[in-house]
């Protein structure tokens, strides 16, 4: 059995319009999973901090909602970055020595607990710490306003989880010098 040319040309258009949709879908998930369309600083500035699953060194599960009522400064940092480790060493430089004040917690955007715990050892960092249970895939995701999923990115929120403020400066010790200062 012969088929015309004229017989097939709906079926290629059916399937031409078939894998231009799957095309798209693949397309805006991939753009979804990098935060193409994630809010910027500016949309989520003054609005609660949005919720992720963590857990400390011990394997307790921690939240953001956890820090309602007081005002708390968020240090997300990952364990190839350079400047992080930088900061996690002079947080313990700062007046007065010893341990950081319950508003100042470091999240490590890494799965690798073994990882985490050593450069915690070997920066002296005597502060809280937690692990964010995705790891990474919050850089690639823009979470928190962090357009350019850059680290360091540190995170005022003010006592209704609402994010206040926001920097990518490692520099930037005004934020975490009142934390430890107990001046927030």
């Amino acid at each position: 059995m012969r088929f015309s040319e004229d017989a097939l040309k709906p079926n290629r258009r059916l399937l031409f319009i078939t894998i231009s949709i799957l095309f798209a879908l693949v397309f805006a998930g991939g753009a979804w999973h990098l935060g193409v369309f994630a809010p910027t600083f500016q949309q989520v500035a003054h609005k609660p901090i949005e919720s992720i699953a963590m857990h400390d060194s011990r394997g307790q599960k921690h939240s953001f909602s956890e820090l309602a009522g007081k005002r708390t400064i968020l240090y997300f940092w990952t364990t190839w970055c350079g400047p992080c480790r930088g900061t996690l060493s002079s947080l313990n430089k700062l007046p007065p020595n010893g341990k950081l004040s319950e508003n100042f917690i470091a999240v490590a955007l890494s799965t690798n607990q073994k990882l985490v715990a050593e450069i915690i050892k070997d920066t002296g960092y005597s502060g809280e710490y937690w692990l964010a249970d995705e790891g990474q895939s919050i850089l690639q995701r823009r979470l928190f306003g962090n357009e350019s999923r850059a680290v360091p990115y540190i995170i005022e929120l003010d006592e209704h989880n609402q994010i206040i403020r926001a920097s990518h400066d490692p520099d930037e010790f005004s934020l975490i010098a009142n934390a430890k200062l107990g001046k927030l």
